[in-house]
């Protein structure tokens, strides 16, 4: 992943989808085709100790809870073949975005 004249090694890939039902429903296809993935990242003020120590609640930080309820995280890792990388991309794909959604950006 090139950043100002260096690479690095990325280390998980998320995609965001359209709402939460609309990331259950990629999560689902991908389970059904053998694909494993993830939810990385829940917003941190939700943890206990933050709800606890500070009485953070859900609403406080509404784009973070907002971006968690879209993001899954996808596999990546260094042997994946280039089919391997369809394979994934093909099934999140044909997972149909609710109507209304905005399209992604190219």
């Amino acid at each position: 992943m090139p950043f100002e004249g260096r690479t690095g090694t990325a280390h998980i890939a998320v995609a965001l989808a359209a709402d939460r039902m609309h990331r259950d429903a990629i999560r689902e296809a991908l389970t059904e085709n053998g694909i494993q993935s993830s939810l990385h990242y829940p917003p941190v003020h939700l943890f206990r100790h933050y709800r606890d120590a500070y009485g953070c609640a859900p609403g406080d930080c509404p784009m973070a809870e907002a971006l968690a309820d879209r993001a899954v995280t996808l596999p990546l890792y260094s042997t994946m073949t280039p089919e391997q990388v369809d394979e994934v991309s093909e099934c999140v794909a044909a997972v149909p975005a609710p109507a209304g959604a905005a399209q992604a950006r190219r």
